[in-house]
Parts: C-alpha cells; sequence; structure tokens
C-alpha cells in the first residue's frame, strides 16, 4: 500500500451487524470501516473476526412499591404510609427482569413536615437486597407519611429490687444500672406520680463476688417502654476477715 498521511483512530468504526438477529447465542463476523478523507485508502484486519453475542428479549413487568420511612419526628410517630402511584413498571432484558424482587422507596422523616407529601426515587432491589439496573417507570413516587401524636411520656429512674442475702461475710457494696433511666410513655393520669420504675426480683441469694445481671423491668399498668430489661452490675465485699489458714 502506498505511503499515505497519519491516520486518525476517531475515524475508525468497528461494526457489528445484528440486523434480522434472533433471541439467542449467536457468533457474528466484525468489520472495520473508515470514515476519513475519500482519497484515503486504508485496509484494515479486525482481531478478533468473530465476536459472540447474546441476544435477549425485552420484558416488561409490574412491582409493587414498598415504601419505608426512617429518621424520626419529634411529637409524633409514623403512622399509615401512602405512596401514588401504588406500582410501577420495570422493562429490561430477561435474564435481569428475573432478579428483580421488590420495588422500594424510602423517605427520612426529618426532611419533609409532618403530614406532607414528598417526591421519592423507586429503586429496584434482588431478593438479596442489593440494587438493580433496570428501566422504571415512572421513577419516582408521591410518598405520605401520616402522623400519629406520642402518648405522654417521661424520664423515670431504674430501682433494683433484690430478693435474698449475700454469702456469709459477704454484703453488697455498690451496684449499677445500665441505663440507670429510661423513657416511658402512657396515659397521663399513669405518669402523673411515677418516678422510678423497678427490676424484676433480682436474686442475690449467696453472691460472694462481683456480678453482672440482666434484669427485666416491672411497669405498672397501662405503662410501656421501649426498654425491655437493664444490665445490673454487683460489687460485692467482705464483712468477715478471712480466717487464718491452718498450719
Amino acid at each position: 500500500m502506498p505511503s499515505m498521511g497519519r491516520v486518525d483512530k476517531s475515524d475508525i468504526s468497528v461494526v457489528v451487524d445484528l440486523t434480522n438477529a434472533k433471541p439467542g447465542r449467536w457468533t457474528f463476523p466484525v468489520r472495520t470501516l473508515y470514515t476519513g478523507p475519500g482519497e484515503t485508502r486504508v485496509e484494515l484486519t479486525p482481531r478478533p473476526r468473530q465476536v459472540e453475542v447474546l441476544i435477549e428479549e425485552w420484558q416488561q413487568r409490574e412491582l409493587e412499591v414498598v415504601p419505608n420511612a426512617t429518621g424520626a419526628w419529634d411529637l409524633y410517630r409514623p403512622g399509615p404510609i401512602t405512596v401514588t402511584p401504588t406500582s410501577v413498571k420495570i422493562s429490561g432484558p430477561e435474564s435481569r427482569l428475573t432478579l428483580a424482587a421488590s420495588a422500594r422507596v424510602e423517605v427520612n422523616l426529618t426532611n419533609i413536615e409532618p403530614g406532607s407529601s414528598t417526591q421519592a426515587p423507586v429503586q429496584i432491589l434482588t431478593e438479596s437486597g442489593k440494587p438493580l439496573e433496570v428501566t422504571v417507570d415512572p421513577v419516582s413516587v408521591a410518598v405520605r407519611v401520616k402522623p400519629v401524636s406520642l402518648p405522654p411520656s417521661k424520664n423515670v429512674l431504674v430501682q433494683p429490687s433484690w430478693i435474698g442475702s449475700p454469702g456469709f461475710g459477704y454484703t453488697i457494696v455498690d451496684y449499677e444500672i445500665t441505663p440507670n433511666q429510661i423513657r416511658v410513655e402512657g396515659h397521663a393520669e399513669a405518669l402523673a406520680n411515677l418516678l422510678s420504675v423497678e427490676t424484676t426480683s433480682i436474686d442475690i441469694t449467696g453472691v460472694n463476688a462481683n456480678r453482672s445481671i440482666l434484669s427485666k423491668l416491672r411497669l405498672p399498668p397501662g405503662v410501656t417502654s421501649s426498654a425491655s430489661e437493664v444490665e445490673v452490675r454487683i460489687t460485692v465485699a467482705r464483712t468477715l476477715p478471712e480466717r487464718p489458714s491452718d498450719p
């Protein structure tokens, strides 16, 4: 081939002709095209000379949108969540659509006013919860979380309730409760005079060493708490001197 000037690689394209191709796995020849100056003759040999192509049908499915609220409001808790529309259409290759398990939309309550509606993007997830790239229509939905007024609440101290006695010659010199106060909810009348709550009975019979105990809470009727148990760490000391060992 006679000498020629510099060939710009942007003038070279590689083409695989899929005209009349059908779904399946096929092998097609690779062709190269030169689109540079017409007077320039360029012979190109592609490597590889053929490629394997998987062709799939483009399918469509419909998924119900599952809403989820994160964050929190100060004076309200989240109630029922409504989304509009309630479902989305997803489309893509058959092998990818079979992986689509759910359409999820999340709304952060700290970013919206109680009772207001907001637009949130729809995310398609696999069974294991991984994001899946498919075409979604619509890409976002309107989400509204109904606010529900919080019941009266207050912080109260946690007091231990002991039963039994430490081992002979020992006494409890200190204890620590974690958490030492909890948030309780209930009717205003039930909370009015409530200053503390007790643990369920903690048996210290025969205790002669420091100990950590998990104890549930004893809540009055009509009072609830998100805390179900506390940890009580007991410090024990000997009140009688050790007996001298026999000679």
